[in-house]
C-alpha cells in the first residue's frame, strides 16, 4: 500500500499498452474520452495511462477502435492483468473452435488488416490539402478560425473590453 499522498505511480501492461495505443494516434486525450462518452472528467485517460484507474472492460474494444487498433490485443492484456481465471476459461473454450493453422491464417488476416487500415490513414493524411480535409485526417485540432482579420478582431476586443 503506499503511503498517503504519495503521488508515484503503479505502472501495468494495461497502462503500458493504454499510453502505446493514445501515443499512436494523431487524437487528442479530449477526442478520445469525448469518443468513449467520458464528458465528465477530463483527466479520465490519464489515469488509465497512469494506473491510478483500471480501464473498465465495457471501454477496452471502444478505445482501441478510437485508436484505431485491433480490440484483440488489448482485451487479451486487460483480461491477464484483471481476470486471468476467466481469460484461461475463454482460451481453453474457444481453443477447440480453431485449430493452429487456422489461428494462424486469422492472425496473417487481422495484421493484414491493420495495415491496410495505417496506410489508409497515412494516405489521407497526405491528401488533405484543405482546413476541413486536414480536420478529418486528424492533422489539425483547431476549429478555430485564425486568418489575419480574425485575429484583429480578436485583439481589438480584448484590447477595448478587457484593457481598458
Amino acid at each position: 500500500m503506499r503511503p498517503k499522498g504519495d503521488s508515484s505511480v503503479i505502472k501495468s501492461k494495461v497502462a503500458e499498452e493504454v499510453t502505446r495505443l493514445i501515443n499512436s494516434t494523431d487524437k487528442t486525450q479530449f477526442d478520445i474520452a469525448a469518443e468513449l462518452g467520458l464528458t465528465r472528467t477530463s483527466n479520465i485517460i490519464t489515469m488509465f495511462k497512469q494506473g491510478r484507474t483500471k480501464l473498465p472492460i465495457r471501454l477496452v474494444v471502444p478505445l482501441a477502435k478510437a485508436c484505431g487498433e485491433d480490440p484483440e490485443k488489448l482485451m487479451r492484456i486487460v483480461l491477464e492483468e484483471y481476470a486471468p481465471d476467466i481469460l484461461e476459461a475463454m482460451s481453453v473454450s474457444f481453443k477447440a473452435a480453431v485449430d493452429e493453422s487456422e489461428s494462424q491464417m486469422l492472425a496473417s488476416i487481422r495484421h493484414a488488416k491493420e495495415v491496410k487500415e495505417k496506410k489508409k490513414r497515412e494516405a489521407a493524411k497526405r491528401k488533405a490539402t484543405t482546413p476541413q480535409e486536414q480536420r478529418q485526417a486528424g492533422l489539425v485540432r483547431c476549429e478555430y478560425d485564425l486568418s489575419p482579420e480574425a485575429l484583429k478582431g480578436l485583439y481589438d476586443y480584448v484590447y477595448k473590453n478587457l484593457l481598458n
